[in-house]
């Protein structure tokens, strides 16, 4: 959830939430305006890291403590941040299978227009060459 843009036209608002909460789902942080987290000032990484999660935690009556990372922009420092913020799950957007137990977790966007195809591929794992590039890639991301 973006903490600061709850009640805004075609999001949750606060009562979305803890119908949402209150049926099971865990509700998890996307921070507070989608700002891209490599680029923020120290203010606006406690508004995303700390307030969003604070608002979140009085809606539901549960801490928060995972969280989705807007546009899967992360690096060092942001992981950094992250650990220090309490987070026990970051998921990003780099896309494949979940790894049981990995703090940081691939998360796929799921959209009206994926076939059965996209999904078989997704749960048949990527060839070889697609999986070094994504291990790179995360590699790049995460030493940056």
């Amino acid at each position: 959830m973006l903490a600061g843009l709850l009640g805004e036209p075609g999001r949750l608002d606060a009562d979305g939430v803890r119908e949402l909460a209150g049926k099971g789902m865990r509700i998890g942080s996307h921070g507070w305006a989608h700002r891209d987290w490599r680029t923020i000032t120290e203010g606006q990484a406690t508004e995303e890291l700390e307030r969003a999660h604070e608002v979140l935690g009085e809606l539901t009556g549960e801490p928060v403590s995972r969280v989705a990372i807007p546009f899967g922009s992360y690096d060092r420092g942001v992981l950094r941040r992250l650990r220090h913020a309490g987070v026990t799950r970051a998921y990003t957007s780099d896309g494949g299978r979940a790894r049981p137990g990995s703090w940081l977790q691939a998360r796929n966007s799921l959209r009206h227009d994926l076939d059965a195809s996209w999904i078989g591929r997704v749960l048949d794992g990527p060839s070889l060459g697609r999986r070094a590039g994504k291990l790179g890639m995360r590699l790049y991301k995460r030493v940056r």
